[in-house]
């Protein structure tokens, strides 16, 4: 989103929400990044941790306190 190069802050964004389910097991998580990395998932993108967060706020995933 920004042009954030540094591999150290860039994020997976789940574009429809459910990251978490798709995390918890190890097997799992091995075919999640197997996958984006193969070029395989369209509903994934890399933000920056800022855009992501953002975009979660955005998106109503997150409210402020």
């Amino acid at each position: 989103m920004c042009g954030e190069t540094d591999r150290r802050v860039l994020q997976v964004n789940h574009l429809n929400g459910g990251g978490a389910k798709e995390l918890r097991s190890g097997s799992l998580r091995a075919q999640f990044y197997r996958a984006i990395l193969d070029g395989k998932r369209a509903d994934v993108d890399l933000r920056c941790a800022n855009c992501n967060i953002r975009y979660e706020y955005e998106r109503g995933a997150r409210r402020r306190h």
